[in-house]
């Protein structure tokens, strides 16, 4: 067991008190809005320093923390409109940064594909990679011999090397149709050296323990993987019958001859193996009977798995053999945050210093330092501390069966302060591949404070419980997945959390095409829907938006929606509008690409055609969803109040 766990107060005094990061507001939707205040917390390779990500004028900023002491050591702020993204620390002084750059009409800033490299003093910082490089770090001037119009994205920091890092640079284009530069790049002097090209477009670069190139998996253009290995300076791809759909490469194995994967093969649910290089021989590690795999941890050194995460309603962890030294210490962290989600950041060369991230449902997740030489557990600092004074709802794994007795997950999540029998049915985007987690949700604890039962239906179609599943999903968006959502709604009535008349349903992206669809389908089960960043024409969706223009999207639209353009028309909202009783919330940002305005627009000519009730938000900086706090408060107001004028 570990000795007790205490806080560093005098670092955290400091940190609020220099950089204003407490909100004076007491108001839960104004906190519940913000963005995280840390972040990202990661230990250098000698465990001297930290390196935390806080917001500083609503923008990422890097602090460096001096752990002797927890005195500060350094900061960077960038200038403009320019903030920090993910960042790598490559030795034990100097970290690589991914830079994110926002812009006066788009509220969420984007990565374009440049690297900066600063010290932990914040000094010596060089922009190693981008359009932008020059000597003088000097973000006004470009040298365009050296600059490069190509996302760079770290690979490996390489551990042996404490001056260069592996990374891949890809040429900007809009369909992604190029093969990807692997390049040596130096963090201190941003030259670099070209090692290898990758074998076709999308290729995800896995390298060994020793920072070599090994292994590559492609998403092609008709949205199937195929895997390579790298062998004498050539790829050399593996046949595809030898490994299954949806291929996850995790890491190249101990013995440097195979990959750790994670795949369906030969069998109905998702399995963790070793796949071998030359002859395609396999091993199964371990395969779950109910859910796919959520999560590997890996060793430091040699990147071999020593723990898997399942999540079978709530995370549970499975320690695997052959690992012990890592295996034990984190068996024992879990077992120190009974209740808890538990994933290791970073730690030291050594395994001596750990960086542990741990959340809960109720809980936004907490930073803590563990030391192996001292058996102790010190708590750093929260994500979110402006919220640790508030009593948030628990949230509790359900299931039920749908129509067809189809056995369908989800959770409830209680109003916090009443025995409620209003009720929301939020619904998650996608479809495919994703699913809603037990966990923190800042959407879910509004609704619960604001004294509305929460249910969220991991619908088939949803990630995570096999191939079968989510292949069930395929071509039924406005039929079978619909179904599940409603029979969810008649369970948790039939369970108490809800009466008739006291329901509305929301949701964003696909959450709000199935807001609206599933309160056209049942126009008497609703009493109010909400759609955000929605699509509700699904032909619009093979021409219109982002997707068509993946290299690999007209093949994935037509698997999951299927080519005919009746069926399409049968299953989107824009014509079932007729038999809509429901009044519908519409939100949608104007520079939306994955579900661009002519989608909300074509339903609004819809519903006003048919005379039908709503409300219309519109958002002049906004994407996909909302980013700026601001926005996102603002929309949260405007939910509360629609829910509770339509269901009380």
């Amino acid at each position: 067991m570990f000795n007790q766990c205490v806080k560093f107060i005098v670092a955290l005094v400091w940190l609020f008190s220099s950089f204003s990061l407490i909100a004076a507001s007491t108001d839960i939707t104004a906190l519940l809005a913000k963005h995280d205040t840390y972040s990202n917390v990661k230990i250098a390779p000698d465990g001297k320093h930290l390196a935390v990500v806080v917001r500083l004028d609503n923008k990422r900023a890097l602090l460096f923390i001096q752990l002797d002491g927890f005195k500060p050591a350094g900061q960077i702020k960038f200038p403009g409109d320019i903030e920090v993204g993910d960042y790598h620390w490559v030795n034990n002084e100097r970290v690589v940064i991914s830079l994110a750059e926002a812009s006066p009409w788009d509220a969420e800033p984007k990565f374009y594909g440049e690297l900066y490299a600063v010290n932990y003093t914040g000094k010596k910082g060089e922009m190693i990679f981008g359009f932008r490089v020059d000597e003088s770090s000097n973000f006004s001037r470009i040298r365009a011999k050296e600059a490069k119009r190509a996302w760079g994205e770290v690979i490996d920091t390489l551990q042996h090397d404490d001056d260069n890092i592996l990374i891949s640079s890809t040429q900007w284009t809009v369909r992604g149709e190029h093969h990807s530069e692997l390049l040596l790049l130096n963090t201190y002097t941003g030259r670099s050296k070209k090692i290898a090209v990758s074998p076709a477009p999308n290729s995800q670069i896995l390298t060994n323990s020793q920072g070599e190139i090994r292994a590559a998996v492609v998403l092609t253009e008709d949205y199937s993987s195929e895997l390579y290995y790298y062998d004498q300076k050539k790829w050399h791809q593996i046949p595809s019958d030898k490994f299954g759909e949806r291929l996850t490469a995790i890491a190249v194995n101990n013995s440097d001859d195979g990959l750790i994967i994670l795949d369906q093969f030969n069998a109905k649910q998702q399995g963790l193996s070793e796949l071998k290089f030359t002859d395609a021989s396999r091993r199964l590690i371990y395969r779950d009977p109910v859910v796919e795999v959520s999560s590997v941890a890996l060793t430091q050194k040699e990147r071999q798995a020593y723990a898997l995460r399942v999540d079978d309603g709530k995370p549970a962890y499975l320690i695997l053999e052959g690992q012990q030294k890592e295996a034990q210490i984190f068996k024992e962290l879990v077992a120190a945050l009974p209740g808890s989600a538990v994933h290791i950041t970073s730690r030291t060369d050594d395994d001596n210093i750990w960086v542990v991230f741990s959340y809960s449902d109720d809980h936004a997740g907490t930073y803590y330092l563990y030391r192996k030489d001292k058996n102790s557990l010190v708590e750093l600092m929260q994500r979110k501390p402006e919220l640790s004074q508030i009593q948030f709802a628990k949230t509790e794994p359900v299931q039920f069966s749908a129509s067809d007795q189809t056995k369908v997950h989800g959770y409830i999540t209680r109003a916090a302060k009443a025995d409620s029998k209003s009720m929301v049915v939020l619904v998650h985007g996608g479809p495919h591949g994703i699913r809603d987690y037990w966990g923190f949700d800042n959407e879910v604890q509004l609704l619960s404070q604001a004294g509305f039962n929460v249910l969220q239906v991991n619908y088939r179609g949803s990630g995570g419980y096999g191939a079968d599943f989510l292949k069930a999903g395929y071509r039924q968006w406005g039929g079978a997945v619909q179904q599940d959502i409603i029979a969810g709604t008649r369970w948790a009535i039939g369970q108490g959390y809800a009466e008739q008349g006291k329901i509305c349903i929301m949701g964003t992206s696909f959450g709000g095409y199935s807001a609206v669809q599933s309160a056209a389908i049942e126009p008497d089960l609703f009493s109010c829907a909400i759609a955000v960043s929605g699509v509700y024409e699904l032909n619009l969706m093979k021409t219109d938006g982002d997707v068509p223009l993946r290299s690999f999207g007209i093949s994935y639209l037509d698997e999951v929606l299927g080519t005919d353009p009746e069926e399409l028309k049968l299953f989107s909202p824009v014509h079932r509008v007729a038999t809509l009783k429901a009044p519908l919330l519409l939100a949608h940002g104007k520079k939306d690409k994955r579900a661009p305005m002519s989608q909300a627009e074509a339903l609004r000519e819809a519903l006003d055609k048919h005379n039908k009730t709503y409300k219309w938000l519109e958002f002049d900086n906004e994407r996909h969803g909302f980013y700026d706090p601001e926005n996102r408060q603002h929309y949260f107001e405007q939910v509360t109040q629609f829910i509770r004028q339509h269901t009380h």
